[in-house]
């Protein structure tokens, strides 16, 4: 089978997201069509449930159709807020979402690995984060931030889920 007309994004609980047979662009002096072969994008971190997009979240998911960004996944950053990221995630079949606590978050309700672990269990989680260690926004003792992201990853290793890590450079 020919990679490039079957793309697949595999994760745990992600349902089934398979690009199928590529559509057909309309054949020309009565040769066989070819597949349509225009690229399609997959946004990996996004946070379509900040307050920010509230008003214009159709208007956002319609752009995204438009330029062909056809999944996306929706990064939790505090389990208070949780709910939204995973109800955007469950409310629209190409979004998918994390759970985790943003490492830029310090008075953040500190999670276990026992509540990511059964959050990351409900269908369209695949994966765990916001996580990280970020040295460039915060300083003094971030003791807290390494366990954080030691919680994470142990939750990701119990789930067999990826960690959705932020980059600070």
């Amino acid at each position: 089978e020919d990679p490039r007309r079957d793309a697949r994004f595999v994760a745990a609980h992600a349902h089934d997201v398979s690009l199928r047979q590529p559509a057909r662009s309309p054949s020309r002096r009565g040769r066989a069509a070819r597949p349509d072969r225009r690229a399609m994008f997959v946004d990996s971190h996004c946070h379509l449930d900040f307050a920010d997009f509230a008003a214009d979240r159709p208007a956002v998911l319609a752009a995204m159709a438009a330029a062909r960004v056809t999944h996306a996944l929706c990064i939790g950053v505090d389990l208070a807020d949780w709910p939204a990221v995973h109800g955007l995630a469950t409310a629209h079949a190409n979004l998918f979402a994390t759970v985790g606590v943003h490492p830029d978050y310090p008075d953040a309700s500190e999670p276990t690995v026992a509540d990511l672990v059964a959050r990351a269990a409900l269908p369209k989680v695949v994966a765990i984060g916001e996580t990280g260690l970020d040295y460039y926004r915060l300083g003094g003792d971030l003791e807290w931030q390494r366990q954080r992201f030691r919680v994470h990853i142990r939750a990701a290793r119990q789930k067999s889920l990826a960690a959705s890590r932020q980059k600070v450079e």
